[in-house]
């Protein structure tokens, strides 16, 4: 068992997730999910081997947050961090249209009270033939979307995203004018499985 992103062998239960892995809710093994050399954790995995196996040619990538994923990503991939190091809000992406042809981002439509309007603006820096590969929470372990509070969990999300979410998707791909592809896929380590969304315009 090791970390497809780093090598890393040793692994461990991130301090927001003590002693529960996502795994046990899809009725597997508890085994903590994160790398203890480069932090990576189930969906970081899972979306190294679906990018490498649907990638394109590269140019001008984005990368949202700080993930592993800049390990593997192009040298010249552009970082933006929100709140610190090159900001970029989700809502009003000060950049022109068609701007990258592959953006990355994990795990952060939740934190967004209009995940709609961010899609939108995801999709309208997108270049033609480009590449949008990204993914939320717990699309394969709840059947439907939660609304929540952000000032009331403490992982800060106005949604938990459910099953549901597949058809909002879908709509919201044809509004803009793109497609998005649904590949589940197995992480080696937790054996969780998790799906990754992959928008093309």
């Amino acid at each position: 068992m090791f970390c497809n992103i780093c090598g890393g062998t040793e692994f461990e239960f991130p301090a927001f997730r003590i002693g529960k892995s996502l795994t046990v809710y899809q009725g597997n093994e508890d085994v903590p999910p994160m790398c203890k050399n480069c932090e990576s954790l189930e969906r970081h995995r899972i979306i190294k081997d679906v990018y490498l196996k649907y990638k394109k040619t590269s140019c001008k990538p984005l990368l949202f947050s700080r993930d592993p994923a800049k390990k593997y990503l192009p040298e010249n991939t552009e970082v933006s961090i929100y709140g610190h190091e090159n900001s970029i809000d989700f809502r009003e992406i000060n950049r022109d249209n068609e701007s990258y042809d592959l953006i990355f981002q994990h795990h952060i439509l939740e934190h967004i009270d209009d995940d709609e309007l961010a899609f939108s603006e995801l999709c309208r820096i997108l270049k033609k033939n480009g590449q949008m590969y990204w993914s939320v929470p717990s699309p394969t372990i709840l059947e439907t979307t939660i609304i929540d509070d952000p000032t009331k969990n403490s992982l800060k999300h106005y949604r938990w995203y459910g099953k549901d979410f597949i058809d909002t998707v879908i709509k919201w791909s044809k509004k803009n004018s793109v497609t998005t592809s649904l590949e589940y896929k197995t992480d080696v380590v937790t054996k969780f499985t998790d799906l990754i969304f992959i928008t093309e315009k």
